[in-house]
């Protein structure tokens, strides 16, 4: 139970810091 929750919680935060990094990313080629 723990693992897969692990796994699923880990998986939201990288997708995350990742969408983040993205749009930060386009915000700043926008510029």
């Amino acid at each position: 139970m723990l693992g897969k929750l692990g796994i699923f919680f880990i998986a939201i935060g990288l997708a995350k810091i990742a969408w983040y990094l993205i749009w930060k990313d386009r915000k700043y080629t926008e510029q």
